[in-house]
């Protein structure tokens, strides 16, 4: 009965099973788990001795993983520091950023002691984690405070803390916003470990935000100001990255196509690497292979020819169904079956037991070792023979039969594959009887399946709600997929490189998605609002891609190696779920770089992007759909929605807008002010009109003419800048509004024409009234 089971076939290893009285806990207390290998090793005598089991195995894992916590923790600060060291060159920009991730990661932990969130081998992972995160909100936090400063160095501290945080903290709230819902799209997942470490990220990122927005600013403010523009990072690196800026820049605008083009190749490549991604949750082969807990479990599965076991549980429709010695036969058919399957070290059932039994009341003759014919005999010698390791192979109403198996597989595939070949075996049981493969190793396949669609759906969800968060942002659906895109492409890099480097998805690795969805939401945001910002200030959308650049692209840099290289402390774990999570982490916060400087900056300048806060909050003044004859027939939402996809410029009064002869590209509407339209003769300025709010001016120069008057601003003046391009970007994604601004400026052009005729038709009776 136990050769090959408890003892192995040659007699020279023995196994004691240990089982634990009343515990339920999910994780076994280390000084238990240190008691057992106490007293095992001090009873060896001159024999080995080795242990193993899965409370055994999460013991070693998590002692492994809280050393290394306490390994880690100082080397990520170092990391950071080294980092911010080179890119601020001062110990503020050093200071600041380390003291805000200490402050919110002891906050998170604080509350997930209040709450009684115990620390378990999933979120384990969370300090790290939040660690990475709440760096990338400090970093662009100070960043912008030494721009202010670079910009306007004669500013008090407050000012500039202000004017910083007018800039970052609409785009810091909204990245921390659909970071946390990445999160927080992972507490509905059926796995309690993976739904309590998004609990914990989401109060996490919580804190980081609040922080950065809050104590780090006020930090700043009661800080004296840096002393000199040496204070800054050195002007040697921020040349350098200029430079950089500006080449890349060129690049993109050059080959804007070649980006898409590269970009829609990428994600190819890594949609097929996706469809080769496995999951698994083989926590032995985390361990390095000198681990001793993995050289234990190796021997005891190639001492008995298998460590791992499961269950095959065969259920009869009515009661005493397995004193049948028909149903018995069935059994054994199904027990051979299993025996001859390669995988299959050995199996174990009722039958065993009865066919022993039959032997010795035979006198032990080898031809008795089978199930008997009789009912009877089988009940009786069940009665003989009862004890309570039987009661592990049949119940009580002889209605349920286990088969126990024993496997050397340890890859959750594997198993899955032999799972779905006992199944196909088991249909084939009579209709009397059902079978089912279950067991802890079966658990854990099912838990790899919850793993595989919780991400699914965690993700599912984190886009969901980021795409109505940007299409409300941006409001055109159109324009919020687009913003959608530089945030899948990473999300494809992460599934599909695993695939293509034969990482598998485990419940460690499933962090890495919401992670990598949250930092490229933070980085593309942070670019779109700055490019728009630029592009209305600078009128020049080319200059404007590389300002973004430069400014945001700084800090983006400065975070995003930062992130890489405290990921890939991790990276040198004794664990290999820890060392994959590090290593793929590191690969898709890289890529996702490679995506803001490319395709991001791409998609800003072949596509206008317009926030719906710039909309809510542009000043056209009084109902402009009123006041303003080209915006006749719109609402007021259309009229700012044209503005913003159009430019504002001040002119000062005296300013020169349009001089006589300049070849057209552009015309203004008159917002705010009062122009004079002249034209210089010898015998002076001769005026022709003057111009105010709803006027057009320069209309000409919008067909491409050349300007016939000179233009000035009589006024502080405020206008209204349309080109051609931004009409025919409002044709393809408004066409609606569009069609009433053609028609709006048909009837102004008729309008003009006829103002014109009648000039020239006075004209030519003036004329002629003076001839003899």
């Amino acid at each position: 009965m136990f050769a090959g089971k408890l003892l192995s076939e040659d007699a020279r290893t023995a196994v004691l099973l240990v089982y634990l009285r009343d515990y339920t806990g999910d994780l076994l207390p280390e000084p238990i788990d240190d008691e057992i290998v106490r007293i095992a090793n001090e009873e060896r005598g001159a024999g080995e001795v080795w242990i193993t089991g899965q409370l055994h195995v999460k013991v070693a894992q998590s002692r492994t993983q809280t050393g290394e916590l306490a390994r880690n923790i100082p080397l990520i600060f170092l990391t950071f520091a080294i980092v911010l060291g080179v890119s601020f060159r001062n110990v503020r920009g050093v200071v600041l950023p380390l003291l805000s991730v200490l402050v919110s990661l002891v906050w998170t932990m604080g509350v997930a002691a209040w709450i009684g969130r115990p620390l378990n081998l999933v979120t384990l992972m969370a300090p790290a984690v939040l660690m990475i995160l709440g760096l990338s909100y400090a970093v662009h936090v100070i960043s912008e405070y030494y721009d202010q400063f670079r910009q306007e160095p004669d500013r008090s501290g407050a000012e500039l803390v202000q004017a910083g945080l007018d800039r970052v903290r609409f785009p810091v709230f909204l990245t921390g916003f659909t970071t946390g819902v990445g999160f927080l799209a992972m507490i509905p997942h059926p796995l309690g470990a993976i739904s309590e470490v998004g609990q914990l990220l989401v109060i996490g990122i919580g804190f980081a935000v609040l922080v950065s927005l809050v104590v780090l600013p006020a930090l700043l403010a009661v800080l004296p100001k840096p002393r000199a523009r040496t204070s800054t990072p050195e002007a040697g690196t921020a040349d350098l990255f200029d430079r950089f800026a500006e080449r890349l820049g060129a690049l993109i605008l050059a080959h804007t196509r070649a980006v898409f083009v590269g970009a829609l190749a990428a994600f190819a490549l890594f949609a097929f690497g996706a469809t080769r991604l496995q999951a698994t949750s083989d926590s032995i082969r985390s361990f390095a292979a000198n681990a001793s807990v993995r050289v234990d479990f190796e021997k005891i599965n190639e001492s008995l020819n298998g460590a791992n076991t499961f269950s095959v549980v065969v259920e009869a429709s009515q009661r005493d169904a397995f004193l049948e010695p028909e149903n018995l036969r069935v059994l054994q058919d199904l027990q051979n079956w299993l025996d001859a399957q390669p995988e299959i070290g050995g199996t174990t059932s009722v039958v065993d037991y009865i066919s022993i039994m039959n032997r010795a009341f035979n006198a032990g003759d080898p031809a008795f070792e089978v199930v008997p014919d009789s009912r009877s005999l089988v009940a009786q010698l069940l009665f003989f023979g009862a004890n309570d390791e039987l009661d592990r192979f049949l119940d009580r109403s002889k209605q349920l039969a286990n088969v126990v198996l024993r496997t050397t597989l340890q890859r959750s595939s594997d198993i899955q594959a032999l799972e779905a070949r006992i199944e196909e075996r088991l249909a084939q049981l009579p209709r009397r009887l059902q079978g089912t493969v279950t067991g802890n190793s079966i658990v854990v396949q099912g838990m790899i399946d919850e793993i595989i669609w919780g991400q699914v759906q965690s993700v599912l969800i984190a886009l969901v709600v980021i795409y109505l968060v940007l299409w409300a942002l941006f409001p055109d659906w159109r324009t919020g997929f687009r913003a959608l895109l530089p945030n899948i492409m990473p999300l494809t890099a992460f599934y599909g490189g695993m695939g293509l480097f034969g990482i598998p998805l485990s419940t460690t690795t499933s962090l890495i998605a919401p992670m990598a969805l949250g930092i490229a939401i933070d980085d593309t945001l942070h670019y779109f609002i700055r490019f728009q910002s630029d592009a209305k200030t600078l009128l020049d959308e080319r200059v404007a891609t590389v300002r973004a650049l430069r400014s945001v692209g700084r800090p983006m840099t400065y975070t995003t190696v930062s992130l890489c290289l405290g990921f890939l402390v991790l990276a040198f774990s004794n664990l290999a779920n820890q060392t994959q999570f590090g290593v793929m982490a590191t690969f898709t916060l890289a890529f996702a770089w490679v995506v803001d400087f490319t395709l991001t900056p791409a998609l800003c300048v072949r596509f206008r992007i317009v926030t719906l806060w710039d909309t809510l909050t542009m000043d056209l003044g009084r109902a402009p759909e009123e006041s303003i004859p080209l915006f006749q027939g719109l609402t007021g939402r259309q009229c700012r929605i044209v503005a913003q996809m159009a430019t504002i410029r001040s002119f000062p009064a005296g300013e020169r807008v349009f001089r006589r002869g300049d070849e057209g590209s552009e015309m203004y509407i008159v917002i705010d002010g009062k122009l004079r339209v002249y034209l210089d003769t010898d015998s002076g300025h001769r005026e022709l009109t003057t111009q105010s709010r709803g006027d057009p001016t320069g209309l000409v120069g919008f067909f491409g003419r050349p300007i016939t008057a000179n233009i000035d601003a009589v006024d502080d003046s405020r206008l209204l800048r349309l080109t051609p391009r931004n009409m025919a970007e409002l044709a393809r994604r408004k066409p609606a509004i569009a069609a009433v601004l053609f028609r709006n400026l048909g009837e102004k052009l008729a309008e003009l024409v006829g103002d014109i005729t009648v000039r020239e038709r006075d004209l030519v009776e003036q004329v002629a009234a003076r001839k003899p």
